[in-house]
């Protein structure tokens, strides 16, 4: 049976799944996934180090196109940038990013902060540690 990788959304046989835990509670993961996140998070457990770290952003988006034109810690240059390039076309979001060994994951988007805010706190519930 085939399924996906709770990381990456990379198809997997089931039969060949790694258990993602303390990444992520429930699903499976590849073996690259596998590699680059969990092992590495287990390892870093045992040394009782930090590994994971919580990044946001704000991205000027072309939904039309489906890419990122640009990528601001606040909101205030991100606007200034769509003035300047004339933009208009172009729509602001919120992302958040999990950094694991240095590795970004975008888990979360949305139109505003706050709203940004609700999903990383429902993304946390589903974690373990």
């Amino acid at each position: 049976m085939e399924t996906t990788c709770c990381f990456c959304g990379q198809k997997i046989d089931e039969r060949y799944a790694n258990n993602p835990w303390p990444v992520r509670k429930d699903g499976v993961c590849c073996d690259d996934c596998n590699v680059d996140l969990v092992v590495y998070a287990r390892l870093r457990m045992y040394k009782n180090q930090p590994w994971r770290r919580l990044y946001t952003c704000v991205e000027i988006y072309d939904k039309e196109n489906d890419m990122v034109w640009g990528e601001y810690d606040n909101e205030k240059d991100a606007k200034s940038d769509m003035k300047i390039w004339h933009l208009d076309g172009y729509e602001l979001r919120w992302v958040a990013c999990e950094v694991v060994n240095e590795t970004y994951f975008a888990f979360a988007y949305a139109q505003t902060k706050k709203e940004l805010k609700k999903k990383i706190e429902e993304h946390n519930k589903q974690l373990v540690w």
